[in-house]
């Protein structure tokens, strides 16, 4: 289990990649792993097969613990024992597979045809003329998420497969619409109370809560033991930031973010912290910036030494860490 930053100790496996036999390369996705903080996927340390899983999905083990072993000396296309011929499975077909393919990828693998025995009968006719193009589930799933067309993104993959930096960079391009920040629309209907089950009715069974909200619901109640809450409101005159986001097309977000850091540098008092009966005020701002990501919960990434941005400089950075937020790819710092 690898550490995710100081303050994390522990952490969740949510889904291995690869199973016992499958073949791994160095730096590929093994595994994904739930922690405190963030949702991050786990790379193999080293090219080999997977010789033993030691922790299911779903456990909690501490930061050190050893969550698999992978046989370094093995060679991609070697047979064992979930290869073996008596699946009819032939050791061509293994080789093809072995390296960094088998278990990986998704969908129509059906290549071309031509040159077979039947060329020219009906049967050849219907073979596609080029090899359907294969998906991983990661980059399957970010695509989905952005409403991005697959066959519209380029591949530096392998034989011009799309990898997941390729479907990242399409959306750093512009390529598909961002859906919007929770914080910028946060007024949503009252949900509909449930429905009590009758006498009779069995009621619904709940399901436990996942790692980040069991953090979040602990972080909300510490925070009302330690800080003084109040709730002020102020009227605020935005003409001319209204008149400023039909140049610039931002969002509200970067202007109010930038008023933000601007007020902390006239009450520094305010951008300080309370360590027993020590006082320190900060120069810096660093500012942290709430991305809603669904049923999956709530995360605070943050913007260091936000200070030294302009409105553009903030709306870019903000947009990047949400990005990365959605698409699990926040680091520890």
């Amino acid at each position: 289990m690898p550490q995710m930053g100081v303050s994390v100790a522990e952490g969740t496996v949510v889904e291995w990649k690869k199973q016992p036999g499958d073949w791994v390369e160095a730096d590929e996705i093994i595994a994904s792993i739930s922690t405190d903080k963030i949702d991050t996927d786990v790379e193999a340390p080293a090219s080999g097969r997977v010789q033993e899983v030691l922790v299911e999905v779903g456990a909690t083990v501490d930061v050190g613990v050893v969550l698999a072993r992978i046989a370094t000396d093995a060679k991609p296309g070697e047979a064992h024992a979930s290869e073996s011929a008596s699946d009819g499975t032939s050791e061509a077909e293994v080789a093809l597979e072995a390296p960094g393919e088998a278990g990986e990828l998704q969908g129509d693998t059906t290549e071309e045809h031509a040159g077979t025995a039947q060329r020219g009968s009906a049967a050849a006719e219907s073979v596609p003329t080029r090899p359907t193009r294969r998906y991983s589930p990661v980059v399957m799933r970010i695509a989905a998420e952005h409403g991005i067309d697959l066959e519209q993104v380029e591949g530096t993959g392998r034989g011009g497969r799309v990898r997941k930096p390729d479907v990242l960079a399409h959306l750093e391009n512009g390529a598909a619409e961002e859906p919007p920040m929770h914080i910028e629309s946060p007024y949503k209907p009252e949900p509909i109370p449930p429905r009590r089950p009758k006498a009779k009715e069995t009621a619904p069974e709940g399901q436990p809560l996942s790692r980040m909200r069991q953090s979040i619901g602990r972080a909300m109640v510490d925070s009302l033991q330690t800080a003084a809450t109040c709730t002020t409101i102020i009227e605020a005159d935005m003409t001319g930031i209204a008149a400023d986001r039909e140049k610039t097309g931002l969002t509200w977000l970067p202007y109010v973010a930038r008023a933000t850091i601007e007020a902390l540098g006239d009450f520094p008092s305010l951008n300080a912290t309370l360590e027993g009966e020590t006082f320190t005020e900060h120069a810096a701002v660093n500012l942290g910036i709430a991305v809603s990501l669904g049923s999956g919960g709530l995360i605070v990434p943050v913007i260091h030494d936000a200070q030294d941005l302009s409105i553009e400089g903030l709306g870019k950075a903000i947009k990047a860490l949400a990005r990365k937020a959605r698409d699990n790819q926040l680091t520890p710092d």
